[in-house]
């Protein structure tokens, strides 16, 4: 072999290994910075079907002692691929849900402005908590998600690190306790870029019960 040749194999090896090294994963933004994501939730039920498809944007008001406040906003939403009617859409847009969330993703505070009795489940949904110590892959650790509106009980595993979206991205999954009244099917996937952990996307699938009414959703969560 070449010694150029040689040379790479061997950077390229060690690029590998290092990315898979430990590392400690932290909420890590400053003040003005925004992330806009778009999500799609397809729902089924007794043979009819809905998709409903938004934009939202979650924007860092402030940072201080170790928290962050974060600010998100909904943008264009459709429902099975058609406008909503004005009056709604300007509804949900004039919502502001607040979050503040500490170094480790915790969610500390939520409230929802704007748009009385809507449950601020897509804010809290996205972040996930990590754990104290440094993780690599197969490390696990406990914590809880938002679920349906309310916090579960929810085992965490690393899967990897890789590239998402062009950025560096810790890959873990997330299997909540299950309930009566939803259950997930398989882990809810999430994609943390590693230098700042937020989220660059989320997929999850589950089966919520309401008495003798079953429904199938879908979620999923993307950067744009």
């Amino acid at each position: 072999m070449k010694k150029g040749l040689l040379v790479a194999s061997l950077f390229g090896i060690f690029a590998v290994a290092n990315a898979q090294a430990p590392q400690v994963l932290r909420v890590k933004v400053k003040a003005g910075q925004a992330f806009r994501y778009k999500m799609s939730m397809d729902n089924s039920s007794g043979g009819q079907s809905m998709k409903i498809g938004m934009q939202m944007t979650m924007k860092v008001a402030k940072v201080q002692n170790g928290q962050s406040t974060v600010n998100t906003t909904m943008g264009s939403i459709t429902m099975n691929g058609q406008p909503i009617p004005a009056s709604a859409s300007d509804q949900i847009k004039n919502m502001l849900i607040t979050t503040v969330i500490d170094a480790r993703g915790n969610v500390l505070k939520t409230e929802t402005k704007g748009l009385p009795g809507m449950a601020p489940g897509a804010s809290q949904g996205s972040s996930v908590p990590f754990p104290a110590a440094a993780v690599k892959p197969g490390s696990t650790w406990s914590g809880q998600t938002e679920v349906q509106g309310q916090k579960v009980k929810t085992t965490y595993k690393l899967v990897q690190f890789k590239s998402v979206l062009g950025k560096q991205a810790a890959i873990i999954h997330a299997t909540p306790t299950a309930s009566p009244s939803f259950q997930t099917k398989g882990p809810i996937v999430f994609a943390v870029e590693v230098s700042n952990g937020f989220l660059l996307s989320m997929s999850m699938k589950g089966t919520a019960k309401q008495g003798t009414a079953t429904q199938n959703m879908a979620v999923t969560m993307q950067r744009i």
